[in-house]
């Protein structure tokens, strides 16, 4: 019992860690457009969309190593994050500057704002909150990555009603970007001191260049899933201004809600294993929980988001069906997704389906975008995201079902000649 109160507690605070930040971002985002204006906000939606992008290259997989490295004794995980450090650190001073670049193409108007909001994104995939995650220390999660960001967020958002018009840009994105470097400096100082106190021998060449090609694959398939949720927005930026806020809009509700429904998909990902006795008992059963959430996922959003729309943007923007039910088809389709690919792949042993869906996903959100938005402005642009979500829970759903087949053909080769006639 006491072991589930702190599996259940750790569910808790991990969430809670995400919702800090999202919440921080849902406050700021009427601030921001009632002190500063909407092409201000639309050019530091564009900066935090790239910064995601940076973040994915920057953290080079090692989000997607937290089974791994929990299996590890003390002393190798802080040896561990020692190398990732000095490893992540050569891969930033490459990607920042390059993403820098990136975005003062694709900005015309309040440029400084989006490039802080590129460096504050791109800093936190040197941050710890992993290895925090991985080692059960949910409440440094909280203290020392989550509410540094969130209250940089916050205040740079209320900086703006002291801060004149051409300070604007520099002071909140300044302190954003403060807020993302204290969630970085501070747990790395901690956990590489503790390191030094335990007698962990610094990191070596030949160690960092074995740990970022070993991280190639889970940084492939974190790249993928960040590169298409980006591309609607980034393809709309370059090719109409008109249709931006719309697109930067909608892109903060799917963000949300993939934030806001991750802890339920791993919660349905945790109680695989005691839903039924054999394998296509518990396939059968969680994909029928899961669907049935997504139904009412994809119901719930298509009716709020119109009117949520209206209230965050303070009467700016107005999403209509269009975006709605395309924002309800990302949202549901990623939820479902993350539960196929994280819980139910695994299971029947079929892991590399997971990075071929991501990558052909993303093939197709990059063949969709341009077009679609084009003729049909922002709902082109979220149903070419809506239909690469539909591609990757397609191919995982056909893997799988593969998969059983498989599994019930090798059962039945494994039973007597006489059984199997009958």
């Amino acid at each position: 019992m006491r072991k589930l109160i702190g599996s259940l507690l750790q569910v808790v605070f991990v969430a809670a860690s995400r919702a800090m930040v999202s919440i921080a971002t849902l406050v700021s985002v009427p601030i921001i457009i009632t002190q500063a204006g909407m092409d201000f906000w639309v050019s530091a939606a564009v900066g935090q969309v790239v910064g995601e992008i940076g973040r994915s290259i920057c953290v080079w997989g090692y989000g997607g190593r937290i089974a791994y490295l929990s299996s590890l004794p003390e002393l190798i995980r802080l040896s561990f994050f020692r190398v990732s450090f000095w490893g992540r650190s050569l891969v930033s001073a490459v990607t920042i500057p390059l993403l820098l670049l990136v975005v003062a193409a694709l900005t015309e108007t309040h440029r400084d704002v989006a490039l802080w909001m590129t460096l504050a994104g791109s800093l936190n995939g040197l941050g710890a909150s992993w290895y925090f995650v991985a080692t059960g220390q949910s409440r440094l999660l909280i203290a020392l990555d989550a509410a540094p960001r969130a209250i940089g967020i916050v205040a740079g958002a209320f900086a703006l009603y002291a801060l004149p018009g051409d300070a604007q840009g520099w002071g909140m994105g300044g302190m954003v970007a403060l807020g993302s470097l204290f969630s970085v400096v501070i747990p790395t100082i901690l956990i590489l001191r503790l390191a030094r106190t335990n007698g962990v021998q610094g990191a070596v060449v030949g160690e960092i260049r074995h740990s970022l090609v070993a991280g190639i694959p889970a940084l492939v398939y974190s790249l993928c899933m960040t590169v298409r949720l980006s591309l609607p927005l980034t393809i709309t930026a370059g090719i109409s201004s008109d249709n931006t806020a719309a697109v930067a809009l909608a892109d903060k509700f799917v963000r949300w809600g993939n934030t806001g429904t991750s802890p339920l998909a791993e919660v349905i990902q945790a109680k695989v294993k005691d839903s039924g006795s054999s394998t296509v008992s518990r396939v059968r059963k969680t994909v029928l929980l899961s669907g049935c959430v997504s139904l009412v996922l994809a119901g719930t959003i298509t009716i709020l988001v119109p009117r949520l729309s209206t209230l965050v943007s303070v009467g700016e923007v107005t999403l209509r069906f269009g975006e709605s039910s395309a924002i309800a088809v990302c949202i549901s389709g990623a939820f479902m997704s993350s539960v196929t690919s994280l819980a139910l792949v695994p299971l029947i042993g079929r892991k590399r389906i997971t990075a071929w869906a991501s990558m052909t996903s993303l093939l197709v959100v990059a063949i969709l975008v341009y077009p679609l938005t084009t003729w049909f402005g922002p709902s082109g642009a979220l149903w070419s995201l809506a239909f690469g979500e539909f591609i990757v829970l397609s191919l995982t759903c056909a893997e799988i079902a593969r998969g059983l087949r498989f599994q019930k053909l090798s059962s039945r080769d494994d039973l007597p000649r006489e059984v199997r006639s009958k």
